[in-house]
């Protein structure tokens, strides 16, 4: 099998889950908390190169603050805590996963639970990412990038750094210099009218009047097309942004339809870009008799889709501190940020990352509102009351973030593990049905052991493993080194090696 048809692979005996289509990119962390809450949305991106390795402790790397942290300034620095080991932790970049390696005793936990001394993140789990806490103080985002790092993403609620914010952000910038109508699709509160706003302010005329225009306050007139007509009017040579378009009444919807079709009728070149925000397609209500397609075909020449907060985990701590700087400023409390020891904390941020935030930006504010009325009351920051994480839908959000991770690790005498593996060619289902555990307890146990995987092994280990026996069978090299057949196929063929007859 050549190299392309062995990265397709998907699941092997080695435990590697699906993988991505293609190399990623780059390497990101991200600072999700830190004593220093300006340190917050902090970046360090590397390129991904197989064979790499990042040393990553209290010295390196150097984080900075870009477009998308809110903020310009200051020179690139390391995390520089205290409670940050000044060993490294290596993280290896190979071609899919990363491998973890750490002999120092300070904890480095992922989803609340230690790394061991080998641990592993697949591909398939770094394309949504995972958090990484380093000490008590201070937690990174790490995931790999499929894109680029583009230059702008976003402003005030849009910015961010994960993929659906940089789709939003270049789609944005896409259409902005374009005049052709524009409805943006998303559920409540994500941001359309910041979307709105942002193809307003990098457009052609970017200092023309922006108007709004509510469905609510036109049904509370009788004169619904007199209130459209001088809303059109008044947005001449800017934008007219139509908030819950699919809400329009049919009077409404009526009067518009007329509006429009008069001023392209007098190829008006002032009048105004049409802008609207909407839950559903206006198509579909079209198609079910519920708006009249004259008019859907008119607002909605193009489309944005606006992502849902659940899938721009990454940006949720930046975006929550926004949040909670605003509401503690209000109380007079906004000094709570800067205190020592730090009153933000990394398991509170990693519960925000753990809620599936359903009511998205607006549930962001309320819940920042409800942490600053209770900033004086403790130490650290605290959650409401009665306040539990609500999982994300498994379609928006991976599962699993790690192999190699499992409570249950040092349930098995290692001695009985070591022997377990050696009688069943080192596969981990056999071991695992032996021993009465999962595969996942028996990752975790070699890890933590120190015992190699496949997708540990060098092009070099493998070549002196192959001299070693004098010859180039597969299952004597696996004996060898202690692996499994399987997985050694695998990985030869990850690593673009032929052994040969």
């Amino acid at each position: 099998m050549d190299r392309e048809a062995h990265q397709a692979r998907t699941t092997s005996e080695d435990g590697a889950g699906e993988q991505h289509e293609r190399q990623p990119a780059s390497l990101a962390l991200t600072v999700l908390c830190h004593p220093d809450p300006d340190r917050i949305g902090e970046r360090a991106v590397l390129p991904w190169r197989p064979g790499a390795c990042l040393a990553f402790s209290r010295h390196a790397p150097t984080f900075s603050r870009g477009a998308a942290s809110g903020s310009e300034g200051g020179e690139p620095a390391p995390l520089g805590d205290r409670g940050v080991s000044r060993r490294p932790l290596r993280i290896h970049l190979e071609v899919d996963r990363l491998r973890l390696e750490s002999d120092d005793p300070l904890p480095y936990l992922v989803g609340g639970r230690a790394l061991g001394p080998r641990s592993r993140v697949l591909l398939s789990a770094l394309g949504d990412g995972c958090a990484l806490r380093c000490g008590r103080r201070v937690l990174v985002w790490i995931e790999a990038k499929a894109e680029p790092e583009s230059a702008w993403r976003g402003e005030g609620p849009l910015r961010g750094h994960s993929d659906a914010s940089i789709r939003l952000a270049r789609r944005i910038e896409t259409l902005a210099g374009h005049r052709f109508s524009v409805e943006l699709r998303g559920e409540p509160d994500t941001g359309a009218e910041a979307a709105a706003r942002a193809l307003h302010d990098r457009g052609a005329r970017p200092d023309g009047p922006w108007v709004t225009l509510y469905p609510a306050s036109l049904d509370a007139t009788d004169e619904v097309g007199a209130a459209i007509r001088d809303a059109h009017a008044r947005a001449r040579g800017g934008t007219l942004f139509i908030h819950d378009a699919d809400r329009l009444g049919h009077a409404a919807q009526v009067a518009l339809l007329h509006t429009l079709e008069r001023a392209e009728h007098s190829d008006d070149a002032e009048a105004p870009r049409l802008v609207t925000s909407t839950t559903t397609a206006l198509e579909l209500h079209a198609g079910s008799g519920q708006f009249l397609a004259a008019l859907a075909y008119r607002l909605a020449m193009v489309h944005i889709e606006v992502p849902p907060l659940r899938t721009r985990r990454v940006d949720i701590a930046p975006l929550f501190v926004d949040a909670l700087r605003v509401r503690l400023d209000e109380l007079g409390r906004l000094d709570r940020l800067s205190v020592q020891p730090p009153w933000l904390t990394p398991p509170l941020v990693e519960a925000l990352l753990r809620h599936g935030w359903p009511g998205n930006l607006r549930e962001l504010d309320n819940l920042a509102l409800e942490v600053a009325l209770g900033a004086d009351a403790h130490e650290a920051a605290t959650l409401p009351p009665g306040w539990s994480p609500v999982a994300p839908s498994t379609a928006d959000v991976a599962d699993g973030w790690t192999v190699g991770i499992d409570d249950r690790a040092w349930s098995v005498d290692p001695a009985a593990l070591k022997d377990a593996l050696r009688r069943h060619g080192w596969r981990a289902r056999q071991t695992a049905d032996e021993l009465g555990v999962s595969r996942n307890t028996v990752y975790s146990m070699m890890g933590r052991l120190g015992i190699r995987r496949p997708g540990d092994l060098s092009a070099a280990e493998i070549a002196a493993a192959v001299e070693a026996v004098g010859s180039a069978d597969v299952e004597r090299v696996a004996a060898r080194l202690e692996v499994s057949s399987r997985g050694l196929a695998l990985r030869l063929g990850a690593l673009g090696i032929s052994l040969g007859e």
